[in-house]
């Protein structure tokens, strides 16, 4: 426009009092933009030659082409996309250098989700009224024996600690109810929680009725032909079943026993087939017998009479015989001992017993029974969700009619609820102040002379029946 009417655009400059007068004339006279006019105003005079007018020509013309060319690119997406590869291309090629790792052609294997949780003991709480919890062993410090324990739950009013059991993270947790239902889950998938907490509902981890109860748990590493389920009624009704019968139970549940009215399960172990158990009652019998009296059982089957029972009396557990063991013995009150396996002879099903512990008012009956062996830890806990974990050596090994010593410190109206063994491969946690023993009492041990004539007593009977 300037070249074309150079002499006018001329004369407009030269009549103007400053550039910026000069440029607003110029937008007028031209309709031309600030910016443009601001160009003329800075033009040289040299660029009024003609080979300064042919290149300002060619490029006005160059930017018509690009202008279009840009107008198509957008308004063709695949070309826009080929512009940019083309781009990416050259700067890959100027830029980049060879790749750093190898791709190469394998199966993709599937993750197995316990490869990425650590393997750790876990103590779990199941309390009255269903809430459950794992907690870590290591989060409770050992105390010394008599010592009164640390809170191991919050639990709402009138409800209490019902059972416990220490496992590891990768077993199975096989639950059977109070309508003889199993069902199972790996321990990862229970809840974990402080000591203090009071976990989830285990209603809400498992498909069970309304009016279902979970009364027995027992921890398993596989489901197996070669392994098999011992269970003991509250009545004294025993049966066998492989665990390979309850591979399939999950958490829906499947028929493990067949119970009668008013009868309940009171414990479970795992047996090989061939193992000798030793039957304890709650008023302090035990009836040593093996285990292949009691043939393998369908899930559904009733069992079989295991131990007889006074009309008083119930069962409170079932332990296998282990030479090298031996078994910890703890009441209602806190009073426990440890007993030889070899203190008692093998007899056949169905019969009284031989008395392994002195019942008392100030002991209460038994409520826990545990395999031992020197070394070992163990973890008991209260109805009101005390806790103490001690270690076995702290315990006396006495005799078959013994009423022991004081393990816990009970004040009533708590007391004990169960005791389980800590596995021996958990490390060495945080050990704390042992507490001073609340009141010295003597170990009640019976005299050697009372507790020869209490066994050949109940001996006698025995063999007679």
């Amino acid at each position: 426009i300037a070249l074309a009417n150079i002499d006018e655009v001329v004369a407009i400059i030269k009549a103007s009092r400053d550039i910026d007068v000069a440029k607003s004339k110029l937008m007028d006279r031209f309709l031309l933009s600030e910016l443009q006019s601001q160009a003329i105003v800075d033009m040289r005079l040299g660029r009024l030659t003609s080979l300064e007018v042919e290149k300002l020509q060619q490029e006005l013309a160059e930017l018509k082409v690009q202008i279009e060319y840009f107008k198509s690119l957008l308004a063709d997406h695949k070309k826009l996309l080929a512009l940019i590869r083309d781009e990416i291309k050259t700067v890959s090629e100027k830029f980049g250098d060879p790749r750093r790792t190898e791709i190469v052609p394998d199966e993709i294997e599937s993750i197995n989700i316990e490869d990425l949780i650590k393997k750790e003991e876990m103590v779990i709480l199941i309390s009255n009224l269903g809430y459950i919890k794992r907690v870590p062993v290591s989060s409770y410090k050992s105390q010394g024996r008599g010592g009164k324990g640390m809170n191991s739950a919050k639990l709402v009013e009138d409800d209490f600690v019902k059972q416990l059991f220490v496992a590891s993270t990768h077993d199975y947790i096989l639950y059977i109810s109070n309508k003889g239902k199993a069902y199972w889950m790996k321990v990862h998938e229970i809840p974990e929680g402080s000591r203090a907490s009071r976990g989830a509902h285990i209603k809400s981890l498992l498909t069970v009725s309304p009016n279902e109860e979970i009364t027995t748990v027992v921890a398993l590493k596989d489901f197996s032909e070669n392994q098999y389920l011992f269970m003991t009624t509250a009545r004294g009704v025993v049966k066998k079943v492989k665990t390979s019968e309850f591979s399939n139970a999950k958490t829906r549940g499947i028929i493990a026993i067949n119970l009668d009215e008013g009868d309940n399960l009171v414990s479970a172990l795992l047996t090989s087939g061939k193992d000798e158990v030793v039957l304890i009652s709650r008023k302090g019998q035990a009836l040593r017998t093996e285990e292949s009296q009691v043939r393998s059982m369908g899930r559904s089957s009733r069992g079989v009479a295991g131990m007889r029972l006074d009309d008083d009396d119930e069962m409170a557990g079932v332990l296998l015989v282990n030479d090298t063991e031996k078994m910890l013995i703890l009441s209602e009150y806190g009073y426990g001992k440890r007993v030889q396996f070899d203190e008692f002879s093998s007899h056949g099903r169905a019969t009284g017993g031989q008395r392994i512990y002195t019942v008392a008012e100030k002991t209460g009956e038994i409520v826990g029974c545990v395999n031992v062996k020197d070394g070992d830890q163990i973890m008991c806990i209260t109805s009101q969700g005390k806790s103490i974990k001690l270690a076995v050596d702290e315990v006396s090994v006495m005799g078959r009619a013994a009423q022991g010593v004081r393990i816990v410190n009970i004040e009533r109206p708590d007391f004990v609820i169960g005791v389980d063994r800590i596995a021996p491969e958990e490390p060495e946690p945080e050990q704390g102040i042992v507490e001073p023993e609340q009141e010295k009492e003597p170990e009640n041990e019976i005299s050697e002379q009372e507790s020869q004539e209490q066994d050949q007593d109940t001996d006698d009977t025995t063999e007679e029946e």
